[in-house]
């Protein structure tokens, strides 16, 4: 479910794919292939190059933020995708990646935001909100607003959407879990509180703290054991430019 801004700046088409809350784990391995694109958020702004404040409105968001996101990334996602999550996968902290993928600036990222992982317990938490936040530029290059999408809920489906990624950050979330709100960005670069950008998959923690050292995922069918892990489900991938060749010249 989403939630259109006119600004001016943003378009949002309805996010449309199949659910994940309570399916089996082979459908949860294979709820990215499921999802179907759905918006395309924040084109192009000439005020952006020239901006005064490299962190733009997103640096806002987190330095004002009562608590910040504690991000998990899955290492070995970028290739394996959700596939990743098999238990025995490592989870290191967002934070510690050295870097951004500048490589990803200037280009268009398909985001999906998939659900909760196991070990939800919706009697001790009913209410579960993840907002997908995107900065735009301001005029003259300030530091812009914070247009909020809203992304996932316990009873929508998954969402996806693309932004396109530039120098300055332009994508975050604020997971608002139990009546508690935490925030956080991610930057193609280096900013201080933000989550380096890769393609792969990252862990939203709905508790404090949960992401903030290295760990080990138990396998899936384990709810129990995701009880302390539970976490916003998100991935980000670059789309595969297409084919455009002739087929006759292949055979030639």
């Amino acid at each position: 479910m989403g939630c259109p801004y006119s600004e001016g700046m943003a378009v949002f088409a309805g996010a449309q794919s199949t659910g994940l809350n309570g399916l089996s784990r082979r459908h949860f391995i294979a709820g990215v292939s499921s999802a179907a694109a759905a918006a395309y958020v924040l084109g192009p702004n000439g005020a952006g190059a020239g901006s005064l404040d490299p962190a733009g409105a997103l640096g806002d968001l987190v330095d004002g933020a009562k608590r910040l996101l504690s991000i998990g990334y899955v290492e070995g996602s970028a290739e394996k995708g959700l596939a990743s999550l098999e238990g025995g996968a490592r989870v290191l902290p967002a934070g510690s990646l050295r870097r951004g993928d500048a490589s990803l600036r200037g280009r268009s990222a398909d985001v999906g935001v998939h659900g909760l992982t196991p070990g939800h317990d919706p009697a001790a938490m009913p209410s579960v909100h993840v907002d997908a936040m995107f900065s735009s530029t301001g005029v003259g290059g300030g530091s812009g607003k914070v247009v909020p999408f809203y992304a996932w809920t316990l009873s929508s489906s998954p969402a996806a959407f693309s932004v396109l990624l530039e120098r300055a950050p332009r994508l975050g979330f604020t997971v608002t879990a139990g009546g508690a709100a935490a925030s956080g960005a991610f930057t193609t670069g280096k900013h201080d509180g933000m989550a380096p950008l890769h393609e792969g998959v990252y862990l939203l923690g709905l508790a404090p703290g949960v992401w903030d050292r290295p760990r080990t995922l138990p396998a899936l069918e384990d709810a129990s054991s995701w009880a302390g892990l539970v976490s916003a489900l998100v991935t980000v991938q670059s789309p595969v430019a297409a084919d455009t060749s002739d087929p006759a010249d292949a055979a030639a």
